[in-house]
């Protein structure tokens, strides 16, 4: 399998990146910029959006799984535990969502 690098962009996509030869394998493209740092954890990659949705893509294809509103744009990381995704929104709440899967 290739080893991919993941990172959001302020031109509003969501990039993976071959790490071997650094060409783009997918992209997503959100529509509005991205400052949150992406988290890989069993082949689901999360990041939050500045248009408030915390989101689950596949990490090999870029597929989009899910997604979840919050009330305001998501500037940091989410955070992984055993069995919840924890994110911060810019709506002063912390977000404890379960982690499926």
């Amino acid at each position: 399998d290739d080893t991919m690098l993941f990172f959001g962009s302020t031109d509003g996509n969501m990039y993976g990146i071959n790490a071997e030869n650094a060409r783009e394998k997918w992209r997503y493209p959100l529509g509005s910029p991205i400052v949150s740092s992406p988290v890989n954890h069993n082949n689901m990659l999360y990041f939050g959006g500045t248009d408030g949705y915390l989101y689950c893509l596949e990490a090999k294809s870029g597929k989009e799984i899910w997604k979840f509103q919050t009330g305001g744009p998501i500037t940091s990381a989410p955070f992984i535990t055993d069995n919840l995704i924890l994110v911060g929104s810019m709506d002063h709440t912390l977000y404890a969502i379960p982690l499926v899967g």
